[in-house]
């Protein structure tokens, strides 16, 4: 019976911990999402890094923090945090179309179409006029 007792005790602790770190998750992804409306970047970064310490992988965040470190010209972290989303979300389209669109501001037309291809594949709509650039790479 103790041993019953104990194990009933902790899936329900282990149950109510994981539920408190997806409200956490929610309540800092919720808070960087509004940052981020408001191009609040350091906060939106901020919210975005913690809502990763209750859910490590997932894409979104990456995402945002990838799209926000452009906003800030930081490209090249926002490149590695951009390729975390699309290796969690390998047909994160939004992911690919940003990852291209820093490419293109870094010069680098060749990875751009590369990404530019992936998202129109992924489901990435109106994107035929910067797709024209791509013809010869």
């Amino acid at each position: 019976m103790r041993k019953l007792l104990f194990l009933f005790v902790s899936l329900l602790f282990i149950a109510t911990s994981c539920v408190d770190k997806e409200k956490a998750y929610k309540e800092h992804f919720v808070e960087g999402l509004k940052m981020y409306s408001i191009s609040n970047v350091d906060s939106a970064i901020y919210h975005f890094e913690k809502s990763l310490k209750y859910k490590p992988n997932s894409a979104e965040s990456h995402y945002y923090i990838g799209v926000m470190l452009s906003n800030r010209n930081d490209h090249y972290q926002a490149i590695e945090y951009l390729t975390k989303a699309i290796e969690i979300k390998p047909d994160y389209a939004d992911a690919y179309f940003s990852r291209a669109m820093i490419y293109n501001y870094l010069g680098n037309k060749t990875l751009m179409c590369k990404d530019l291809r992936a998202a129109q594949q992924y489901g990435k709509m109106h994107i035929e006029d910067k797709l024209k650039e791509c013809m010869y790479y």
